[in-house]
């Protein structure tokens, strides 16, 4: 099973009476991006599971069927997001083409805001990235997430230590775990920290 977060992109709701149409529309794109950073911290620091995914824009259809937990989806979003990574990629979120596309509408007309901007990175193979731990920040509550997300990548790491292609994922992940954890905590006590051999 995957979790599936949608968000349409008309009929958004309007989130502040005081944003014109187009800023009402990059808060709901932040928000949702923000949404979608915080469950995949929250599953990764309380489960110990990362998952990788894909944001995409596209056609979307839901109906719940005769039973209640029993949706029917059809959706091109879906299928462009689970193409965007491949099964050797690692734990990580990818925007789709026409996702950037978006982005760069709204930039062009001189209104991307800094916070949206800042949660996208673009990783060694160019692919753009929802960059999760981005929404974190200097506080209590981020080293005790920080904690729990480098117990559970150790964690991963020693049950997955025979598979070679599993590993390079979670190198991966404890190089970018690593260098956001020096981002947000001065002098990094070790066990914040994972191996990224």
């Amino acid at each position: 099973d995957s979790p599936i977060f949608t968000l349409p992109v008309s009929g958004l709701p309007k989130l502040d009476q005081e944003l014109d149409d187009l800023e009402n529309r990059l808060l709901c794109v932040e928000s949702f991006l923000i949404g979608i950073s915080l469950f995949w911290l929250w599953v990764g620091g309380k489960m110990g599971y990362f998952h990788r995914g894909g944001v995409t824009i596209g056609r979307h259809y839901e109906n719940v069927l005769n039973e209640p937990g029993n949706v029917f989806i059809f959706s091109e979003a879906l299928v462009d997001a689970a193409s965007l990574q491949a099964s050797g990629d690692p734990m990580r979120i990818v925007l789709g083409r026409g996702v950037y596309e978006y982005f760069s509408a709204l930039s062009s007309q001189g209104r991307l805001s800094d916070s949206l901007d800042g949660l996208v990175f673009v990783d060694e193979d160019n692919k753009r990235c929802l960059d999760t731990y981005s929404v974190l920040q200097e506080d209590a509550r981020t080293k005790q997430i920080l904690g729990d997300l480098a117990k559970g990548i150790r964690l991963q790491r020693e049950q997955n230590a025979a598979y070679d292609d599993i590993i390079k994922k979670y190198r991966w992940l404890g190089a970018y775990h690593n260098r956001h954890v020096r981002r947000l905590i001065k002098d990094t006590p070790s066990s914040f920290l994972v191996p990224e051999d």
